[in-house]
């Protein structure tokens, strides 16, 4: 009976068998490997267009860093500090800049800084750095000793006689074509 067992035919079937198991255990390996990766491909592309989503949505900003500074200044002369601090980058930085702003107009500054800044738009040097870049740097000439306010600590301190050098820096958001001040 066991000689009956082990027939060239058996063993034949059986390695028939053994190859099928294996090759069907190569077919799972690979297909659960691509399984694995269009998951993992599918999960990264839904988290990427999670993050840009906000940039993708926000409409504040111009096609060029002057529209977007002039719709900041027209806010800021309406008294919109909401709407003026929509025109900054998304995230802490504009929330930050909506905090100064609003010190800036509780210490009846707010007028000051938009002649400023207005000066700087038509007088200050411009530089266009990568296609995604721009800032505007002006000098102010302080002629009498001023006070100025740190917006993150709210205190103030005292800016001494003598010329300063300012930037404003704008960033365009690649995905909406949008310009958005980047810093003050």
């Amino acid at each position: 009976m066991i000689k009956n067992i082990f027939t060239k035919q058996n063993l034949k079937r059986v390695g028939i068998v053994i190859l099928g198991l294996l090759a069907l255990f190569f077919i799972i390996i690979l297909a659960g490997d691509k399984y694995y990766k269009y998951s993992q491909e599918k999960a990264q592309k839904k988290l990427v267009e999670e993050m840009n989503r906000p940039y993708l949505e926000d409409t504040y900003g111009g096609k060029t860093p002057e529209e977007t500074f002039a719709m900041f200044l027209d806010a800021l002369k309406k008294g919109d500090i909401e709407l003026a601090s929509k025109y900054f980058v998304i995230g802490n930085f504009q929330e930050e800049n909506k905090k100064y702003l609003k010190i800036l107009e509780e210490k009846n500054n707010l007028s000051q800084s938009i002649q400023q800044w207005e000066d700087a738009l038509i007088s200050g040097t411009k530089f266009e750095g990568e296609k995604n870049d721009y800032s505007i740097t002006y000098k102010v000439r302080i002629i009498k000793p001023t006070k100025l306010i740190n917006y993150k600590t709210n205190q103030e301190s005292i800016l001494p006689i003598g010329e300063y050098t300012n930037s404003i820096i704008f960033m365009k958001y690649p995905s909406s074509n949008i310009w958005k001040i980047a810093d003050l």
